[in-house]
C-alpha cells in the first residue's frame, strides 16, 4: 500500500537539508519566498504543517520534487538528476556599495543572472514591479534602448528604463507620478548601470 500520510519530521528535515545545502537560514529563506522567518521556523521545528501550494512553492525554489520535500519515498529531483546551480548575491539595501551584501541565493545555472535585488520603492508599477518585489538583474555595463536596468544613482540601487539620447541619458519610471531623470552626456559618470534586469520575483496581490 502507497504511504498518503505527509510526514511532518521528514519535512522538517528535508527542509534543514535544503537550507544547509544552500547557506540559507530562516530569515533569508523568507525573504526569498515571501514568508515570514516566524513560518520558516516553524516549518523546520516540525511546528506547523505547510499548505500544499507552500510545499510546491519551496519546491520550485529549490528545484526538488514535491513529493520527495513531503516525506514520500521518491527521487529528490523531478527529472532523476540534480539541476546545476549557482549562487548570487542578494542585495536589499538600496544604499550600494561593492562590499554590501545582505546574502545569497541558489538558482540555477542556466539563467542569466547575477545577483538579484531587493525592490526598494513603486518607481516602476506599470512595468508590475513593486516595493518588496526581487529584481535579477544580468550584470552588463550597457542596455538596449527602452530596457529596464538597475542603476547606481548618488549611492543608491533603483530601477529605470534607459534611454540613450544624442545628448543626454534619460531615467525613465514607470509611474506617472514620477518625473523622467534626465542627465547630459557629460554627466554620465555620475551614474553607474549594474545590469538588465531580467525578471522579477513578485508577492501575489
Amino acid at each position: 500500500m502507497v504511504e498518503t500520510t505527509f510526514d511532518i519530521l521528514k519535512f522538517s528535515e528535508r527542509l534543514k537539508e535544503l537550507m544547509e545545502n544552500s547557506n540559507y537560514n530562516t530569515y533569508s529563506l523568507a525573504e526569498a519566498v515571501f514568508l515570514t522567518p516566524g513560518t520558516i521556523s516553524k516549518y523546520v521545528n516540525a511546528k506547523m504543517e505547510p499548505k500544499r501550494n507552500t510545499i510546491e512553492l519551496l519546491a520550485k525554489h529549490f528545484q526538488v520534487n514535491p513529493a520527495w520535500l513531503m516525506g514520500y519515498d521518491v527521487d529528490k529531483w523531478l527529472d532523476g538528476q540534480a539541476p546545476k546551480a549557482k549562487t548570487i548575491p542578494f542585495i536589499k539595501s538600496a544604499n550600494y556599495a561593492d562590499n554590501e551584501i545582505d546574502g545569497y541565493e541558489v538558482v540555477s545555472s542556466s539563467e542569466e543572472i547575477d545577483l538579484s535585488f531587493l525592490v526598494q520603492d513603486n518607481s516602476m508599477i506599470n512595468a508590475r514591479i513593486f516595493e518588496g518585489d526581487i529584481a535579477y538583474i544580468s550584470k552588463q555595463s550597457t542596455v538596449e534602448n527602452g530596457e529596464i536596468a538597475a542603476v547606481v544613482i548618488d549611492g543608491a540601487i533603483t530601477l529605470k528604463r534607459l534611454y540613450m539620447m544624442d545628448n543626454s541619458i534619460v531615467l525613465h519610471s514607470e509611474n506617472p507620478t514620477i518625473p523622467d531623470k534626465v542627465l547630459s552626456k557629460k554627466d554620465k559618470k555620475d551614474i553607474t548601470i549594474l545590469g538588465k534586469v531580467t525578471s522579477v520575483k513578485f508577492k501575489v496581490r
